[in-house]
């Protein structure tokens, strides 16, 4: 009986432990705004549409950057904890760099074309663009610093 007790309120204990985690982990998430509403320092949220028009048109035989200033862009999942975690880090490297790179976000399950395009097949993956030169790729949470360092070295090969 004790052993039932036991196991019930430990049970008990584990649902209420990762119920009040959720909570705060969905708490602290960064919402982005699509292009027509972002301002400088904001994540914006693009689709496939936007992808090709701001970043690569990929029914282009040469792929080739379309934007005016470096960008990074982070292909993510609403349901990936890793991306969660990540979606903070770069509303500060956007807030950071405001007026010299884009952060774009997108959603791989909403846009698959150039996730799938991209060779995207872990989340969350970044692409670090900048203005001349090829784009680098990062898949899973890069630290803040690993950000910072990499948004240096793209505005550094303008």
């Amino acid at each position: 009986m004790t052993k039932k007790l036991t196991t019930l309120f430990a049970t008990i204990a584990v649902v209420l432990v990762a119920g009040f985690a959720y909570l705060q982990y969905n708490n602290n998430a960064v919402a982005a705004v699509p292009p027509g509403e972002a301002g400088e320092g904001d994540l914006i949220e693009i689709n496939t549409k936007q992808f090709k028009e701001l970043v690569y048109d990929f029914d282009s035989n040469e792929i080739v950057y379309k934007g005016d200033k470096p960008c990074i862009v982070d292909f993510y999942a609403t349901w990936c904890g890793p991306c969660k975690v990540l979606k903070p880090r770069l509303k500060e490297i956007a807030k950071q760099y405001a007026g010299k790179i884009y952060v774009y976000t997108i959603d791989v399950d909403k846009n698959p074309i150039p996730t799938q395009l991209m060779g995207v097949r872990a989340m969350p993956t970044t692409f670090m663009i900048p203005m001349k030169g090829k784009g680098v790729k990062n898949e899973g949470a890069l630290s803040y610093k690993q950000l910072e360092e990499a948004v240096e070295k793209m505005l550094a090969t303008e």
